[in-house]
């Protein structure tokens, strides 16, 4: 896993891929999310894109989709996009190819255009509440934690940080999203 994720840090920006199965993630991919759980506290990715693909043969997608976006979100990852791909073991690869030349290539200049854009620096809004929410969470959090030690290292427990990396989001949307975010906080913290 060390190696894994010290990739992921080098990079830029990762494409997280996955099969359906049983309507959700692969095992492998489960097990990779899990084992980077902790991330979820210390969101070591932001200023990172990422990109989700799933595969399936006929089943829908969305709830893979939705568990690689919470997880890669929670990371500090910029979520690009997402796309799913029907395929199906029986697809011969130039099938596959010559279905999907042009939806890959569509995800690939997406991707590298994000990345070469710096578009990490627009977060969501969703991203900005969330960083209010964990940020109330960890000021109220003991001082003896990992968790609140890397916060706090970071700088992020300061009440005038707004995100964890400088940012260009407008001043509304900062705004409208950190009132939100203290307001779910007293509910979760």
């Amino acid at each position: 896993m060390l190696p894994i994720r010290a990739k992921m840090q080098r990079a830029d920006g990762i494409l997280v891929a996955s099969p359906v199965y049983v309507d959700d993630v692969s095992g492998i991919v489960k097990n990779w999310i899990d084992r980077l759980a902790y991330v979820c506290h210390r969101p070591e990715f932001a200023g990172k894109c990422a990109y989700l693909v799933t595969t399936v043969a006929a089943s829908p997608t969305s709830h893979t989709l939705r568990t690689l976006n919470l997880a890669m979100g929670t990371w500090g990852f910029y979520i690009v996009g997402q796309a799913g791909f029907r395929t199906g073991a029986l697809m011969k690869p130039d099938e596959m190819r010559a279905r999907y030349q042009t939806k890959t290539a569509k995800v690939a200049q997406e991707f590298f255009r994000a990345i070469h854009e710096h578009k990490y620096l627009d977060p969501s809004f969703v991203s900005l509440m969330t960083f209010k929410i964990q940020q109330r969470s960890w000021l109220l959090a003991s001082q003896d934690t990992l968790d609140y030690q890397y916060w706090n290292h970071k700088g992020w427990i300061d009440p005038r940080r707004e995100f964890y990396i400088p940012h260009r989001a407008s001043r509304v949307k900062v705004a409208l999203a950190r009132l939100a975010g203290s307001v779910i906080a007293r509910f979760v913290t």
